[in-house]
């Protein structure tokens, strides 16, 4: 028998309204159904600042300009981007669901569905200080600075991906449990695993920052998410 994993769908107070949009209009790369992106052209590593500011200012707008709940969005493969869109989704309290492309399906994408949307006033959390964080890796897929994981093994089935939604949910659960606040999360580049880590990051109230390994600086640099 499948085990169920059940959600809390927080605080849906009026219709959804959703804007369909791409993370970054990139022909080169890939080509969206949408005509909306966030951003445009190439991404220039050390450019980072000014993209989550131009983010930013467009989830801005959807939300408490022309009253979007929910942003659902083409997303490429470039994780920190999609992960600076989930961090400002969150932010404005509005939902956020990653279109990824499939070509099996007659439609050619499938929607992940991470953050629900909140009606109420955005607010700043602290998450206290690094002994209320946790230090882990998403999956042993690369040599990390840490001896925990959210998922234990060294590679993932693609074509079976919600098979892992239950151990990461209970994972996540585990660590509310422990008293932490946050997450300090070490990722690998698998986005779905990553953005499925923070969906229950976020359903069970836990700040996240993710670190992302620059090959160029041999460092870790860091981002937060949530």
């Amino acid at each position: 028998m499948k085990a169920s994993i059940k959600t809390v769908d927080t605080t849906v107070c009026r219709p959804k309204k959703i804007k369909k949009v791409g993370a970054i209009d990139n022909k080169n790369r890939h080509e969206f159904p949408v005509n909306s992106f966030l951003l445009e052209g190439r991404l220039d590593p050390d450019n980072w600042q000014s993209y989550s500011i131009k983010i930013k200012e467009q989830i801005g707008i959807f939300k408490e300009q022309q009253n979007y709940t929910d942003i659902h969005c083409y997303i490429s493969g470039y994780t920190r981007l999609t992960l600076e869109i989930v961090k400002w989704c969150n932010y404005f309290g509005i939902g956020f669901g990653a279109y990824h492309y499939n070509p099996e399906l007659e439609e050619k994408y499938s929607l992940q569905k991470i953050l629900a949307c909140r009606c109420y006033i955005k607010e700043k959390k602290s998450f206290g200080n690094i002994s209320t964080r946790k230090v882990l890796g998403t999956m042993k897929r690369h040599e990390m600075p840490v001896d925990d994981y959210f998922l234990p093994v060294k590679a993932v089935d693609p074509d079976n991906i919600e098979q892992y939604e239950l151990p990461i949910a209970n994972k996540a659960l585990e660590i509310k449990k422990q008293g932490y606040k946050a997450i300090d999360l070490y990722i690998t580049g698998f986005y779905k695993i990553t953005l499925m880590i923070i969906k229950y990051c976020r359903l069970n109230q836990l700040g996240l920052n993710a670190y992302h390994y620059d090959m160029e600086k041999e460092l870790y640099l860091m981002q937060t998410v949530l």
